[in-house]
């Protein structure tokens, strides 16, 4: 099944008849052929395509970068280079899923990739993407300043200047 973007509905609804005059083409025992609309039709969809990726809005360039069928880190690593190893993890913080590194072969030469892949959250309903992205960036905040800036262990007092802030109710609420 194909995964359609919002702005690409006229595709879909083409490429749905497409697909319906295929499967009429393959169960027909009368000898009538469609594959003249069928022709037709894919012309059609190639020219809505065109149309429809020509003046992206941010929104919709954004929502293509997402796509779910979009290739992936490892999709390149698996393409561009042979005997992949992928590496993971580190000393102090663990496994990342959002990057990932490793060593392989690039016409004999030894080399090493790093890349990212997405990391999605849910945002719940009634809870705008403005807001959702200002407390996503207090809570990244939070996290590295407990973790990364300076580990911090149970049982220690940290003095928080401006707890009531933004970063600060989030990072009190940890």
């Amino acid at each position: 099944m194909v995964n359609y973007l919002s702005f690409e509905k006229p595709l879909s609804v083409i490429e749905g008849k497409i697909r319906e005059l295929n499967e009429l083409n393959l169960q027909n025992d009368k000898g009538k052929s469609y594959v003249e609309e069928i022709n037709k039709l894919e012309v059609k969809a190639q020219e809505t395509l065109e149309t429809l990726y020509k003046d992206l809005n941010t929104w919709e360039k954004t929502q293509v970068a997402r796509h779910p069928e979009r290739p992936h880190f490892l999709d390149y690593s698996d393409a561009l280079v042979r005997d992949f190893v992928q590496l993971s993890g580190d000393r102090v913080f663990g496994e990342d899923s959002a990057i990932i590194g490793g060593i392989g072969k690039l016409d004999n030469i030894s080399v090493m990739l790093i890349g990212h892949e997405k990391i999605a959250v849910k945002i719940p309903d009634g809870i705008s993407d403005k807001v959702a992205a200002s407390i996503m960036t207090k809570g990244l905040t939070s996290h590295y300043l407990l973790f990364k800036t300076y580990k911090a262990k149970a049982g220690e007092l940290i003095l928080f200047h401006a707890a009531a802030g933004g970063v600060g109710q989030v990072f009190c609420q940890w």
